[in-house]
């Protein structure tokens, strides 16, 4: 074995690293950082100086670990019973109405928020108190940084606190692995993952919006439920003063459309080993797509008592803890086949496809900003417009 890591490569490849710095965090010699690089996220960057080669950075990594789950018991379609959390959520409100929950007990909760300090960024907080938890509420397509947590789970699980943490399947996977024995204070939750494109590449996208609308965003909104259910988000920006709302849907923003195809995804997310049935959390939750052709019966256009216009979650139950978590909370909850929630999602049966401008685009924003990424989308608007236009004129002849 060689004294010292000479390079990150031992440690990590494009495609099998997710940035969540569980490697930095339990280096006993600061030997690593998280440095911006490849589509810009984050990876590791080993001072083989200070480098000990103790190899804890490797045994502590999840994605060095073969990944064996079990396949869930129940499933479910859940909408929150609070009308306001369900509003602030999503979907059906899920996340929101466990979180209440739990955080009832004195209990704590972790999950991602957004950020409108020096960028406009996620990460993952803690909270201990049900008025934060409307923080935590509503998705997060992009990376959430877990740096600033690590420290602070220790210390609540060390003092037999216990902990709810929401992330992505690999986040979940990490915090398990770093905490494992405190495992029995500690529950988690996955959310179903299109994958996460790179803080900076989300943070330049913003910055594009605050030049182009001359001002700054204080919120910004992958999915607002104002619209409705469905993939449509909303920014606010302060300009002169004035708060000023824009609508977003994912046909109008280069950010969500190419997120969508998979054109601005971290690497990993492409050849991802939590993308599968087989789940790595206490719960999973995410949208019931595709009720509308599993359960009809339940819905309120059929008569059924679940309204689809306000949002519908699917939960799949992975273990007994997990089980434990739907214990009285306030949503109705009606079963589900599990297979069904699965056939309605394929981040629950393969990894997202990589979309057929990913070279093209993350090149792009490596060489001149995310300028040149909205010049692609642009001209990609643009050839379509045109395709339509002519196939219609086709038509009418």
């Amino acid at each position: 074995m060689n004294n010292k890591l000479k390079d990150e490569t031992i440690l990590y490849t494009y495609d099998s690293c997710c940035g969540c710095g569980g490697c930095m965090q339990i280096c006993p010699k600061n030997a690593i950082t998280m440095k911006t690089a490849h589509a810009g996220g984050v990876y590791p960057k080993v001072d083989t100086e200070k480098c000990i080669s103790c190899r804890l950075c490797i045994k502590t990594c999840a994605f060095q670990k073969e990944h064996v789950y079990p396949s869930a018991i129940e499933g479910y379609a859940l909408v929150n019973n609070n009308k306001k959390e369900l509003g602030q959520s999503a979907s059906g409100g899920a996340f929101s109405a466990i979180a209440t929950n739990f955080i009832k007990k004195n209990n704590v909760v972790c999950g991602s928020v957004m950020k409108y300090d020096k960028k406009v960024r996620a990460e993952h907080m803690v909270v201990t108190s049900k008025d934060q938890l409307s923080l935590l509420y509503g998705s997060k397509y992009v990376y959430s940084s877990l740096l600033p947590l690590y420290r602070i789970l220790e210390k609540y699980l060390k003092n037999g606190k216990k902990v709810l943490f929401s992330g992505t399947p690999c986040q979940v996977s990490q915090i398990k692995l770093m905490f494992d024995k405190y495992k029995s204070n500690l529950y988690t939750i996955d959310i179903i993952c299109h994958g996460t494109p790179s803080e900076q590449i989300f943070s330049d996208y913003i910055k594009f919006l605050e030049k182009k609308n001359a001002g700054k965003v204080i919120d910004f909104k992958f999915r607002d439920k104002c619209y409705g259910w469905g993939k449509y988000g909303s920014v606010v920006l302060l300009k002169n003063g004035e708060k000023q709302k824009i609508d977003l849907p994912q046909e109008k923003s280069s950010y969500y459309t190419f997120f969508m195809e998979g054109n601005l995804q971290r690497e990993n997310c492409f050849d991802c080993p939590y993308a599968k049935s087989e789940r790595c959390s206490d719960l999973t939750i995410g949208d019931y797509w595709g009720i509308e052709k599993y359960q009809p019966d339940i819905l309120k256009s059929n008569n059924g008592s679940l309204d689809e216009e306000k949002g519908i979650s699917a939960v799949l139950v992975n273990t007994k803890k997990g089980k434990e978590l739907l214990e009285n909370i306030d949503a109705a909850l009606i079963n589900a086949k599990v297979e069904d929630i699965v056939l309605g999602n394929s981040q629950l049966r393969h990894p997202v496809p990589k979309g057929k401008l990913y070279d093209q685009i993350i090149k792009a924003y490596h060489i001149g900003g995310y300028r040149t990424v909205e010049n692609i989308f642009l001209f990609k608007r643009l050839k379509r417009g045109i395709k339509t236009y002519f196939t219609h004129a086709v038509k009418k002849k």
